[in-house]
This record gives C-alpha cells, sequence and structure tokens, in this order.
C-alpha cells in the first residue's frame, strides 16, 4: 500500500494538488465537512424517529422518503472530496490505520442503509409491526454508533502518523 501511496503521490494530479495544497486542500476539506453534516443530519433525523425519540408525528417511511435523499446526495460528494483530499495527500491517508478503520465502517454502514432502505421499500407495515421494534430500535443504535466511528476514524486521520 505505501508503494501505491507513493506512485500516487508522483502523478501529476497528486503533484498539482500538492502545489496548491494553500487553498486547494481547506476548500475541498470544508465541503467534505459540509457533506458530512448533511448525511450526519439526515441519519441522525432517521435513527431518532426509530428510536421514537423525534418525529412522532410522522411514520418511519415518511421519515425515510424525506431524509434517505439527503444522504444518497451527500454520500457522492463526499466521495469525490474524499478521493481528492487522498491524492491530494495520499500517503498521509492510505498508509493510516485510522483511515482504513473509517472505510471499513463505512462499508458497513452503507450496508446497513441499503438494509433498511430495502425493510423500507418491500414491507412498510414493518415499521409498525410491535415484534419488530426491538430490532428497528437495535438497528437505529447500531447505525448511530457505527456512523460516530467513520467521524471519529475521519478526525483521527489527521494524528495517527503514518
Amino acid at each position: 500500500m505505501l508503494t501505491f501511496a507513493e506512485w500516487i503521490a508522483q502523478t501529476a494530479i497528486s503533484q498539482w494538488l500538492q502545489v496548491q495544497g494553500w487553498w486547494f486542500v481547506p476548500a475541498v476539506q470544508s465541503i467534505h465537512i459540509l457533506a458530512i453534516a448533511v448525511v450526519l443530519s439526515s441519519l441522525l433525523m432517521l435513527n431518532t424517529r426509530l428510536l421514537g425519540l423525534s418525529g412522532s408525528g410522522l411514520s418511519i417511511p415518511q421519515v425515510a422518503h424525506r431524509y434517505l435523499p439527503w444522504l444518497w446526495w451527500g454520500l457522492p460528494i463526499l466521495a469525490v472530496t474524499g478521493t481528492l483530499l487522498i491524492v491530494a495527500e495520499p500517503v498521509r491517508s492510505l498508509w493510516n490505520v485510522a483511515f482504513w478503520i473509517k472505510m471499513a465502517l463505512l462499508l458497513v454502514a452503507l450496508v446497513l442503509t441499503l438494509r433498511f432502505q430495502g425493510y423500507a421499500r418491500m414491507d412498510p407495515g414493518f415499521w409498525e409491526n410491535a415484534a419488530n421494534k426491538t430490532r428497528i430500535r437495535g438497528y437505529a443504535v447500531l447505525s448511530l454508533l457505527v456512523w460516530l466511528g467513520i467521524v471519529f476514524g475521519g478526525r483521527w486521520i489527521g494524528y495517527v502518523n503514518a
């Protein structure tokens, strides 16, 4: 992986981004952070509804319909800005255990969200069935913990030495 990161660092785009780093990296990081806020806000609204802590006037499918599009629009922005940040500083990112923990948790979060969305589409009555309440709340807690881990993993990238 170190060899791959060093190869990326020698590419023309990475060299250009490194020269432009005084403005480019902070600008892309700002967009990345705004996209994180959008994704986490939508997930927080959805998961607190699943836990029965908010939005009790709306059904779970209604809350999902309202907030999941924000999540799915935010993720591509995060992917593009995250990729640009990696290309700008490949060794710092790709040779960092916090980065890989974040990526593993992101994969888990995406699988959880896709499963949630699948349930919401296939059986809207699933959410109102009292027998599923423990499972739904367990999903919400797990989802929140995984996304919290992603945030912490992202922050630690800057503080764990490569």
